[in-house]
This record gives structure tokens, sequence and C-alpha cells, in this order.
């Protein structure tokens, strides 16, 4: 879905410009993985780039 990630962790810009998201559907989408476990506080997990591929 968003594609080749160049570097972890990325800002929610750097998302929403790789991705064509807007800014806030990207923070919405982190905020709803952060609440379900996938996202910690190092950055992205590999578990978050596969849902997010897929």
């Amino acid at each position: 879905m968003l594609g080749k990630i160049d570097k972890i962790p990325m800002t929610i810009p750097e998302i929403a410009k790789q991705s064509n998201f807007p800014e806030p559907e990207v923070f919405n989408l982190i905020q709803e993985l952060e609440h379900s476990g996938m996202v910690n506080e190092a950055g992205l997990s590999g578990r978050y780039f596969q849902y997010i591929q897929a």
C-alpha cells in the first residue's frame, strides 16, 4: 500500500509524501496501529510494514 520504505523510523510527513496519502490519514493509521501494539516507541515494526504494504 505505501510502497518502499527508505528509512526507519520515518516521520508522518515523510510517510505521507512517499505514500501520497494525506498526513491526517497517515496519522490516524499510525494511531490505530499503536493501539493494536504494532508500533512501539522505537519506531515502526516489521509487522507494521507488512500490514501497510498488503
